[in-house]
């Protein structure tokens, strides 16, 4: 796996006006050996490259105790995908997209708070689609709570797997759609012991339309293909998560979200389980130079589809077991725009299946310097007092 970033900001009129120039490059390559009665090889290489502009300006308007903030985004990317290994033919799939995205950010009198997006995308294998998103939230100080809201419509594109296939079981499908999605959420946030406590629980629901399936019979047989189904698949559920200050530099947090997904036909979606839940607490150190951090992630029973040999054919549902993780952050600042990081993921080197037939990845290790130029915090600057 190669990830790679650079990001360039410029503020002028005293911050008001922001430029952000992204570039990310993400190369991943995967790879399975079966080594059964059947034996066979199997090998992913993706590629993703992205580039994006983006511009914001604020602009405050103290008599009318208002505050404004809009942002205006130019993103491009490019996507490869080359499936290589025993039944796979070598050839790399190309797709791209162009997207612009506007977006309004209000405030008054510090209480409510508006969002209002709006998103163009440009694609090359499919029709483009515009989407929109909203939110409002209300601070009520004096009885320590915040309501919130959501609405917006959503696009998904199917994975470059599932668009192009392999050869020769898995068929592309060119009449493939991507899924469209309206969703909504509430809920509110409640305050206690003068912000050391922080609660809050949402609701949340979704309808899907073109919802994509992976393992539909394909048109020879012994190949299977994606389709989109028919009908309306939802989404429901609710998220409760707390955050306790237990002192100024040690911060304890934690989720929990039971989601009940289903596909038109009223099973539930695979790979979806229906509880999940995580904890996490943060240690500062050093004067707020150094961060460590210490989480778990719960992932409940879900269901998912057996692809069998010797065809690696769908063949019946299964289930896959809950299992926790434990991951653990540091990150240091060495001076002004160096700052030294490390990673360790499944800290407790768990085995588990994220899909049936695929152990995911053991105990592993990240280290790294993060570097960042210009302003007081960049390199050759200083950190305020």
């Amino acid at each position: 796996m190669l990830l790679a970033g650079a990001n360039l900001r410029w503020d002028l009129f005293e911050g008001r006006f922001t430029q952000e120039f992204r570039a990310n490059h993400n190369g991943t390559i995967t790879a399975d050996t079966d080594r059964s009665l059947f034996p066979s090889f199997s090998k992913n290489v993706s590629e993703a490259d992205k580039y994006a502009y983006l511009a914001t300006y604020r602009l405050d308007m103290p008599a009318l105790w208002m505050k404004h903030a809009v942002s205006g985004r130019v993103e491009k990317e490019e996507e490869r995908f080359t499936p290589e290994g025993t039944f796979a033919d070598g050839l790399e799939r190309q797709r791209g997209r162009v997207a612009y995205t506007g977006e309004w950010r209000g405030g008054l009198a510090e209480r409510l708070f508006l969002t209002a997006g709006v998103r163009r995308d440009d694609n090359d294998n499919f029709q483009d689609f515009t989407t929109w998103r909203t939110a409002v939230s209300l601070v009520v100080s004096e009885l320590y709570m915040r309501p919130h809201a959501s609405a917006g419509t959503a696009v998904k594109l199917p994975t470059m797997f599932e668009q192009f296939g392999t050869s020769p079981f898995f068929v592309p499908n060119p009449s493939l759609a991507p899924e469209e999605s309206f969703g909504w959420d509430a809920g509110v946030e409640l305050t206690f012991f003068k912000g050391i406590v922080v609660f809050d629980a949402t609701y949340f629901h979704a309808n899907l339309t073109d919802k994509i399936d992976g393992t539909a019979p394909g048109p020879r047989p012994g190949t299977f293909t994606s389709v989109n189904l028919s009908g309306e698949s939802t989404r429901e559920g609710v998220e409760l998560s707390a955050r306790v200050k237990l002192a100024s530099n040690v911060t304890l947090g934690g989720a929990y979200t039971y989601t009940d997904a289903r596909n038109p036909n009223g099973d539930r979606e695979f790979r979806r389980p229906p509880h999940a839940a995580r904890a996490d607490i943060a240690y500062g150190f050093a004067g707020g130079r150094g961060t460590a951090t210490l989480g778990a992630i719960y992932n409940g029973r879900m269901d998912d589809i057996a692809f069998e040999m010797p065809f690696f054919f769908p063949t019946h549902r299964v289930v896959l077991g809950d299992y926790w993780l434990v991951n653990s952050t540091v990150s240091y600042k060495l001076v002004p725009g160096v700052e030294a990081f490390g990673r360790v993921e499944n800290l407790l080197d768990k085995q588990y299946q994220e899909v049936f037939g695929f152990e995911a990845a053991p105990i592993t290790v990240f280290a790294g310097l993060k570097l960042t130029f210009g302003g007081p915090d960049g390199i050759g600057g200083s950190w305020a007092k």
